[in-house]
């Protein structure tokens, strides 16, 4: 009777047992599911935090608020209405207007040289001609120079006329070249007529035409001396010497 007792309260004994260990474990096992369903929801509320709520988070930085750059930038590019240009208004171009004369795109210094007459100074065979800056043989000097002129035969008191209209700049007696006279033209052009007679009937300043007589052949070029008798002339454009048969050719 006893004994069976006894097993009654051993039974009864692990019975409870078994309640209290199941009670445990459905109780540790809802505090570890809450507490990761409130880590969850923490994550969740972080990840959808609104960027303004970011951007205070990160104000450690001293970055300025979105609001503050715009309301900076707003004063800055705002200004009065009389500063901002207005547009031009387009003129419209008739096709009248729009051709260009081809004379009035020339430069100003050719269009002068176009409009001076130039001739020769007299009729001859040309002995030397220009050398645009190449060394030729001189047959008096026995040398080797440029030629910066052109040489025109002709027997001695031939009349020298000028070859365009101009002034006259200067007249001298040059040790090598003998009786030099000058003429100055419009568009920079300066004529030069060497180896001439001394009886020269202008003067300096005086105004010339073309074809007007300036003297006359007189061979008095020592530099030359060795040629045939001629009429040694030149052309200077801005001061260089240039070919004097590109503009008889004009």
């Amino acid at each position: 009777m006893k004994k069976s007792q006894s097993k009654k309260e051993h039974k009864g004994f692990y019975a409870a047992l078994g309640v209290c260990i199941l009670a445990i474990a459905a109780a540790v096992y809802i505090g570890i599911n809450g507490m990761m369903n409130r880590l969850n929801e923490d994550q969740t509320l972080d990840l959808s935090e609104p960027e303004s709520t970011q951007s205070e988070k990160t104000s450690d930085w001293n970055y300025p608020s979105t609001k503050d750059i715009t309301k900076d930038t707003t004063k800055e590019v705002t200004k009065p209405e009389s500063d901002i240009p207005t547009e031009q208004p387009k003129t419209e171009v008739s096709m009248a207007e729009q051709v260009v004369n081809p004379v009035q795109e020339q430069p100003i210094e050719q269009t002068q040289a176009t409009a001076l007459q130039f001739m020769m100074p007299l009729e001859g065979e040309i002995l030397n001609p220009f050398s645009n800056g190449d060394l030729v043989k001189s047959k008096t000097l026995k040398e080797w120079r440029t030629h910066d002129g052109v040489d025109v035969k002709a027997v001695a008191d031939t009349p020298v006329k000028c070859i365009a209209d101009g002034t006259i700049e200067e007249i001298k007696e040059d040790p090598m070249w003998g009786v030099c006279i000058s003429v100055a033209h419009t568009g920079n052009y300066v004529s030069y007529y060497y180896g001439l007679k001394p009886n020269i009937d202008v003067k300096v300043g005086q105004e010339v035409k073309v074809g007007d007589v300036l003297g006359a052949v007189g061979n008095t070029a020592e530099i030359e001396i060795a040629e045939d008798s001629h009429l040694h002339f030149g052309v200077k454009k801005e001061g260089v010497w240039i070919d004097p048969m590109s503009l008889m050719a004009a």
